[in-house]
């Protein structure tokens, strides 16, 4: 906090306008079209609640990583560390004055939700994943997949992963990671025996890193997660898609976005997820 308020003062005492919201203060309509810049100071946590909530890419947003020490800030484009800030700081100013800095694109995904029961209509913004699955982790999640307009069928499984090329490092990258256990194996049962533990590393984040796409990727990437067998039900369902469409046979679900909001969801429930660049977030993040 230290950290942060420094950032506000020096922002303040350079002649600009600045409206400050802490973050769980933040709202919607904090951010308009008349602000120029939006600075998120904290952590990947702080990034994403105010990234939810910038509108469009006309508006530019700064992560800095106000606690380096304690958080990754993988979403951060600057870090300012408590020992060094005068000097952090004023670096980050000297950028600013001599704009040296580039904008970059984040893809995002639009969540549009209407509850059967409710009538609730939801409408959110994700800059990385989205979850659904039934609450109880040990029961088998039920639903059916339009996926860009086309019917792919009905899965049994451990719930969705839908994920943006921001988040494909995180949790699908973990979901679908071959360790070096799974290679060795694998080339065991080809007749490849006692290669190299290096060997089957390099294999192994070869292979996972497949996943990986670039946040500015134009398409998500969906991954139904431990598909189960059963006639009738799909066995495999993972790709990337422009607009996808869930329908839930859950019996008492839930969908997560980016790990801070949820919503209830339950047998008759639909949700469409859309990645279009009018929804992308403009990043900056500077040249040296």
């Amino acid at each position: 906090m230290t950290v942060a308020d420094q950032v506000v003062k020096t922002f303040q005492q350079s002649g600009r306008n600045v409206k400050i919201k802490r973050c769980y203060q933040l709202q919607e309509s904090d951010i308009s079209h008349d602000i120029d810049l939006v600075i998120s100071l904290g952590g990947d946590g702080t990034f994403l609640k105010t990234a939810s909530m910038v509108p469009d890419a006309t508006i530019p947003i700064l992560g800095i990583n106000t606690d380096p020490q304690r958080s990754v800030g993988c979403l951060c484009n600057r870090k300012i560390f408590f020992a060094n800030k005068d000097r952090d700081i004023e670096t980050l100013f000297r950028h600013f004055e001599r704009e040296n800095f580039e904008f970059f694109n984040r893809q995002r995904l639009l969540f549009e939700m209407e509850q059967q029961v409710s009538a609730i209509k939801h409408r959110h913004l994700s800059l990385n994943e989205i979850f659904v699955a039934e609450k109880e982790v040990a029961q088998v999640s039920i639903f059916s997949l339009n996926v860009n307009n086309d019917y792919i069928g009905k899965f049994k499984s451990s719930g969705l992963i839908i994920s943006t090329g921001t988040g494909s490092t995180g949790w699908l990258y973990s979901a679908k990671r071959f360790t070096e256990i799974n290679v060795e194996r694998a080339l065991a049962k080809l007749g490849a025996y006692n290669e190299p533990m290096e060997v089957y590393k390099n294999i192994a984040v070869a292979l996972s890193e497949q996943t990986v796409f670039p946040p500015s990727h134009k398409a998500m990437y969906y991954f139904v997660r431990e598909p189960i067998q059963g006639k009738g039900f799909q066995q495999e369902g993972q790709g990337f898609a422009q607009q996808m469409e869930f329908t839930s046979e859950l019996i008492d679900g839930r969908v997560n976005i980016d790990g801070m909001k949820g919503f209830d969801v339950h047998l008759g429930d639909t949700f469409k997820v859309t990645l279009d660049p009018k929804y992308a977030l403009r990043g900056i993040k500077f040249i040296v």
